[in-house]
């Protein structure tokens, strides 16, 4: 397997979806490429180099003139801390948020240690 930050993000996807357990607490999105269209489950939980990921869909109220319910999309690990990512419909395109996110950080956190990690050189 690639390193995370070798990959690019459609490999990532696929490295999430392949942690999902047949019956266990998933989503499933069709997701289209040059070459098909192909459905992956995309698990509530999953980890990324070690660092555990999951995924939260739940019911809000807002309070006001009348009580609203509307249901918000939630991600939460390491990359993201615990962020909110859209209102509504469960959705990939929320879903895909949330993982571009954690994708990018190893990316740019890889980027960062080659440029701090240096060789020495001693100079006469």
């Amino acid at each position: 397997m690639k390193p995370i930050h070798e990959m690019t993000f459609n490999e990532f996807k696929k490295f999430v979806s392949s942690q999902a357990k047949s019956g266990g607490n998933a989503v499933s999105f069709d997701d289209y490429s040059r070459d098909g269209t192909m459905e992956y489950l995309y698990p509530k939980q999953f980890y990324v180099n070690g660092d555990l990921y999951y995924w939260s869909y739940s019911k809000a109220h807002t309070k006001g003139k009348s009580l609203s319910v509307h249901y918000e999309f939630w991600g939460h690990g390491k990359a993201v801390g615990h962020k909110k990512y859209g209102a509504g419909q469960l959705n990939k395109t929320k879903l895909f948020k949330f993982l571009r996110d954690i994708h990018n950080y190893y990316v740019k956190e890889a980027q960062t240690i080659s440029v701090t990690i240096q060789p020495h050189h001693k100079v006469s």
